[in-house]
């Protein structure tokens, strides 16, 4: 889980107060730094070029030390607090299954939840509950490396999760029912006070979370008979959901605080879009909508994101571009008539989505899906596009808008189905993947290519940037857009110089400039066709060349100017630290069930 909120630097009796973000604190140690603090003279971490050298084989092995001290630590942490609040738990399981008894074990320290794969993974820690009927539960703890948010943030996350999920269940589909603490809601009443710790009960699904494999013969990537059964269901499931409208037009986290652990009324209530990743505020109210339509709730992101960019929360090592991709990415929204329409009834849309909140069974039936935190309702062409598992980090051929292998058998999938419309949303869904990249930024060769042309037929006819990002792009963009209240200001920090850009932008400029105009003057559908084309060639090529070079080597080109920058580090070098990297990050994205 990782979040924007103030913290206080882990340095001594450091005061400064510190923004926690996805890169602060340290992904191997966990410390959060302020600026002054966040050197290799104070933070070990940071020098882990001169560890690897240092260390040479061993620096895999003294990473993995470093990460599984951290983790014990920030366990031991959350263990004590499970200790303090242990009594009030007990006390609700009693209150909502009276008169029977239970076993409720706590671990003995922060080694032994740090070794238990099975029971956390990057936002939750689990801890089982047995009833003497042979029901089963699960306490579910929230944790983060940053520290746990502040008690308001924590709860409308798990008031909207335990509202989803009672929802779900009462509608019928394969999701754990869950009930919230009893928390004091006034002064005269006996029931236990507001919990310091956030968790919520929920009930315990039989069943293996999904691992995906990336590469075997039967995977996403190229997917046999496991990979198509496990897709096929997965299209059933969400057959399941889309029978289950929620009679609200508002687009949003669902929200209503249950009494004693049930839900309030049927009424069904969104309310604002609750997020663990940077789409929110770092003050109060963190959380913007419910909205009308998904522009609004688009533009809202965007305006967020050029926020954090510019108090430099996010996007530290490349401000200019990210502020300018931002800025572009809110006149093509302002612009979306598709974004723009408002939704009659709406439908649940899961947030985490990586594969593994699907249960199976060994014959690769889907018994249940979990993980419905900072889940929300939104209009029924985004609730079924494609899933994260089925498009995010899997190999296509060179554009992030073609169709992975999963999803063309998704598509597939939803025909042979008798459900033609539930493909249409696959095939029309493009445009929610490059939305869902808002905050991020990622320097692709087409990556301009690819956001253009999912919003092709809304671009207004005076907006004609360049086709890659680079020089020229940099230069259109910045003028168009040089109004901006905190364009200038960022262009201090940066120290970007106009007249230097023009300058490394000059040669072939002319002839870039044709090309550009040209372009613009075909129709959509000549666009689109024409980026097809370029694509393909540029695949192709890289197939025919298939370079095996001596070195690991990183070529950084501006695709619209002559500058190229090329840093070569011997594989060596870098391979210890990789492995401990990945070691590091399969623990944290490990499931939460």
């Amino acid at each position: 889980m990782s979040f924007i909120q103030r913290s206080k630097c882990h340095f001594g009796d450091c005061p400064t107060s510190v923004i926690t973000t996805f890169t602060n604190p340290c992904c191997w140690c966990g410390a959060i730094f302020c600026p002054t603090h966040n050197t290799e003279a104070f933070h070990p971490c940071r020098d882990i070029l001169n560890l690897c050298r240092t260390y040479e084989q061993k620096s895999d092995t003294v990473i993995q030390g470093i990460v599984q001290r951290a983790a014990t630590a920030m366990y031991d942490a959350l263990l004590t607090e499970i200790r303090q609040a242990q009594p009030d738990i007990v006390k609700n399981i009693e209150h909502l299954r009276p008169g029977h008894s239970f076993t409720f074990s706590l671990p003995d320290g922060g080694t032994e939840m740090s070794s238990q794969s099975d029971m956390h993974g990057a936002t939750n820690y689990h801890i089982p509950i047995s009833f003497d009927d042979g029901v089963k539960w699960l306490l579910r703890v929230r944790q983060s490396t940053n520290g746990v948010p502040p008690y308001d943030f924590q709860q409308a996350v798990t008031v909207s999760e335990v509202r989803t999920l009672q929802i779900l269940k009462e509608k019928g589909m394969p999701v754990p029912n869950a009930w919230m603490p009893l928390i004091e809601r006034t002064k005269a009443s006996t029931i236990l006070k507001e919990p310091s710790l956030s968790y919520l009960f929920c009930e315990f699904l039989s069943g293996t979370p999904v691992n995906l494999p990336k590469d075997d013969a039967d995977s996403m990537i190229s997917p046999g008979s496991k990979t198509r059964l496990l897709i096929r269901e997965f299209a059933k499931s969400q057959i399941l959901l889309s029978s289950a409208p929620f009679a609200t037009s508002l687009i949003g986290s669902l929200t209503s605080a249950p009494v004693d652990g049930q839900v309030e009324s049927d009424v069904v209530k969104a309310g604002p879009l609750v997020d663990f990743g940077f789409q929110h505020l770092a003050d109060p109210p963190n959380f913007p909508g419910p909205f009308q339509t998904n522009q609004e709730r688009y533009l809202s992101f965007i305006d967020i994101a050029l926020s954090h960019i510019a108090n430099q929360y996010i996007h530290q090592a490349n401000t200019l571009d990210a502020y300018l991709w931002h800025l572009q990415l809110r006149e093509l929204i302002s612009n979306c008539s598709r974004l723009n329409q408002r939704p009659f009834e709406t439908y649940i849309r899961h947030a985490d989505a990586k594969g593994d909140h699907l249960m199976q069974e060994i014959d690769g039936k889907i018994t249940g899906i979990i993980d419905w935190e900072c889940a929300y309702v939104t209009t029924k062409a985004e609730a079924f596009s494609a899933p994260l598992f089925i498009y995010y980090n899997l190999e296509s051929t060179f554009s992030e808008n073609d169709f992975t292998p999963a999803e063309k058998v998704l598509i597939e999938s939803y025909h042979q189905l008798g459900r033609p419309d539930m493909a249409g949303y696959i095939r029309d869904g493009k445009i929610y993947q490059r939305l869902g990249d808002i905050g991020g930024y990622w320097h692709t060769k087409f990556m301009q290519s690819d956001v253009l042309e999912v919003f092709n037929c809304d671009i207004p006819d005076s907006f004609q940037p360049p086709l890659y990002v680079g020089s020229d792009w940099r230069l259109y963009i910045y003028n168009r857009y040089r109004d901006d209240p905190n364009l200038q200001e960022i262009i201090r920090q940066t120290a970007w110089n106009e007249k230097e850009e023009n300058r490394l932008a000059a040669k072939g400029k002319k002839k870039r400039e044709r090309e550009r105009k040209a372009y613009w003057a075909l129709s959509p559908d000549q666009r689109a066709a024409k980026i097809d084309r370029e694509r393909t060639a540029h695949y192709l090529a890289l197939q025919k060349a298939k370079p095996t070079p001596k070195r690991f080597e990183l070529h950084v080109k501006e695709e619209d100017s002559d500058t190229e920058s090329e840093h070569s580090i011997a594989p060596t070098k870098w391979r210890t630290t990789l492995e401990g990297i990945l070691s590091f990050f399969r623990g944290r994205q490990g499931r939460d069930h």
